[in-house]
């Protein structure tokens, strides 16, 4: 008599390597950390509990496999595996070197007949246009203005 195999309903034992349960533990308790970050890393640490897929699944609002993408992404790649694939799409235009250009820009003295730099000036004398330097601003946190 053949017997079909039997589905286990509870989730197979995650096991989380010391390192990286502290960063787990953070992130799941992070307001900052985007919300999918959060939402897999409570995926993946109940998971370590045992706890059945179904409770999991009632407990984060989710649906099951889902839960189960993240948690072989964890197995094959470690912590690493919770962050997002690279997408595809246009290169970076403004790298590093642009950031340092502008902040190298902003540190020399300020434009002939200027109090100070504002961000046409800036984008006018390293010929680029206003919203990236507005957008490698803003990243620094540096307001022209104060």
């Amino acid at each position: 008599m053949y017997t079909w195999g039997i589905i286990s309903r509870k989730t197979p034992k995650t096991e989380i390597l010391p390192e990286d349960k502290t960063t787990l533990l953070q992130w799941s308790k992070s307001r900052t950390r985007s919300k999918q970050r959060v939402e897999r890393t409570k995926m993946i640490l109940l998971s370590e509990t045992g706890k059945p897929l179904k409770q999991i699944t009632k407990d984060l609002h989710t649906y099951p496999n889902k839960i189960i993408y993240w948690r072989q992404r964890y197995i094959k790649h470690g912590i690493k595996g919770l962050k997002d694939k690279s997408r595809a799409g246009r290169p970076t235009i403004y790298d590093e070197t642009f950031r340092n250009n502008v902040l190298r820009l902003l540190s020399s003295s300020q434009p002939k007949g200027l109090a100070h730099w504002d961000r046409p000036t800036l984008a006018k004398e390293l010929g680029v246009p206003v919203d990236a330097v507005w957008m490698i601003l803003r990243g620094e946190g540096i307001s022209l203005q104060r």
